[in-house]
C-alpha cells in the first residue's frame, strides 16, 4: 500500500467541519504523484478545451481571388442541382394525385425547400 494511486485523494476547496456548521476552507491540496508535469498537462488540457490561436493559424495566407471565384461557382453549381432535385420531386408527389394527403404534404415541402435555395 505504499503506492500513491492507493492514497484517498484530498477534498475540495471547502469542507464541512466537524465542531459546528460553518464551512471552513479545506488544507491545502497535496500532490500525491511526483510528476513535476502535472500542471503542464492541466494547462494543456484547458487550452484544448477553452481554445487557442495556434502559429499555424496566423501564418496560413488568405485564400486567392481565383480559389474565392471556383468555390463560389461550384457553390452555385451545387444549388442549381438541388433546385433541380427539388423540382423534380415536386413534379412525382404532384403527379401521384391530389387526394393523397402524404404526397400533398411532401409537394409542399419540396415547394418550400425550392424556395429555400433560390433564395440562396
Amino acid at each position: 500500500f505504499g503506492s500513491s494511486r492507493f492514497r484517498p485523494k484530498p477534498l475540495g476547496f471547502l469542507s464541512f467541519s466537524l465542531g459546528c456548521c460553518a464551512l471552513v476552507p479545506a488544507p491545502p491540496r497535496r500532490i500525491w504523484s511526483s510528476r513535476p508535469a502535472v500542471g503542464v498537462y492541466r494547462l494543456c488540457e484547458m487550452r484544448r478545451l477553452f481554445g487557442f490561436s495556434k502559429e499555424d493559424d496566423k501564418k496560413a495566407a488568405a485564400p486567392s481571388l481565383d480559389d474565392a471565384a471556383t468555390k463560389i461557382a461550384s457553390q452555385v453549381d451545387n444549388l442549381d442541382k438541388m433546385i433541380g432535385k427539388a423540382d423534380e420531386e415536386i413534379r412525382q408527389h404532384v403527379s401521384k394525385g391530389g387526394s393523397n394527403p402524404t404526397a400533398k404534404q411532401r409537394a409542399l415541402q419540396a415547394m418550400k425547400r425550392k424556395k429555400m435555395y433560390e433564395q440562396q
